[in-house]
């Protein structure tokens, strides 16, 4: 683990070289600066990588909450599959090399809650059409219409008969009678 907290350190310290952090939000470094003293604080592992932050956590530890600003949690792991107990619905991006091991796991961790699943390093390159947290950017462009069946084709439901149901709903002066219920359904 060691090995790759330093790996990891040194390529997000050329990262915070090239695109340096920006914000000046002093609610979000605030959230943040309190995150890393309360990870220091129960004697998690916290890394400096230039502007970023890695805290590796003990095996089954999971935080509170996350506070973004280029604060990356290192879960270490003894089995692969233990990787599904960390995903649910607030997980955004997974990263992942080799590619192959994306393809034998997505569908277990789609279905635990991840957004979006990307080859490792390429979550600043998203490809057209890719949902971001979740959201479904491609429906706001669809209009779906619902054209129904008439009366004179019995649905599921129904145990009318087309003309019955005509008369109780067009014909009859108060609509179905007391007793139509019987008939339709409820019960």
């Amino acid at each position: 683990m060691d090995d790759f907290a330093e790996r990891l350190t040194d390529v997000l310290e050329r990262f915070s070289q090239a695109m340096p952090l920006v914000t000046t939000n002093r609610d979000v470094l605030a959230h943040r600066s309190a995150s890393m003293l309360e990870a220091t604080f129960r004697g998690w592992s916290v890394r400096e990588a230039g502007d970023a932050r890695i805290v590796v956590l003990p095996p089954g530890v999971q935080p509170s909450e996350h506070p973004l600003t280029r604060t990356i949690y290192v879960h270490p792991i003894s089995d692969f599959r233990s990787v599904d107990e960390r995903i649910d619905s607030h997980t955004q991006s997974i990263g992942v090399f080799p590619w192959s091991l994306a393809l034998e796991h997505r569908d277990r961790w789609a279905a635990a809650g991840a957004d979006r699943i990307m080859e490792l390093g390429m979550s600043r390159h998203p490809k057209s059409g890719f949902t971001h947290d979740g959201a479904r950017w491609l429906n706001q462009l669809v209009r779906i219409v619902c054209v129904e069946k008439p009366l004179s084709e019995l649905y599921r439901y129904n145990a009318l008969n087309s003309e019955q149901l005509e008369h109780w709903l067009f014909r009859h002066p108060l609509g179905l009678p007391a007793d139509a219920s019987d008939h339709v359904g409820a019960r």
